[in-house]
């Protein structure tokens, strides 16, 4: 989330950026950025429109794994519920691991 007036206070750094990254490119839906049409996680087109959690998986780790800083995901969990999509999932940085959680 947005935070403003606290200069350097207000900037995420190492590893803690790196998650706040990846939840950012997974918030990110297909289509939705102007600068780059072709960006985003598929949501609606792969994911919840064809209920397919094999490709979902794919989907949502190929976004994670293409972020700057990240080495590896150690550790993913997924879950589909009638219209909510959770992830959870650890990843290692080239700053550490860290744990992300995002609702989609």
């Amino acid at each position: 989330d947005m935070v403003a007036g606290q200069g350097d206070k207000d900037f995420l750094k190492d590893v803690d950026a790196v998650g706040q990254a990846v939840k950012t490119r997974l918030l990110l839906l297909y289509k939705e950025w102007w600068e780059d049409r072709e960006d985003g996680l598929p949501l609606f087109e792969k994911i919840l429109g064809r209920r397919n959690i094999a490709e979902a998986k794919m989907q949502i780790k190929r976004r994670i794994s293409g972020t700057t800083g990240v080495v590896r995901v150690t550790d993913f969990e997924a879950t589909l519920n009638s219209r909510h999509f959770s992830v959870t999932c650890t990843v290692d940085t080239v700053y550490g691991q860290t744990e992300v959680e995002v609702s989609l």
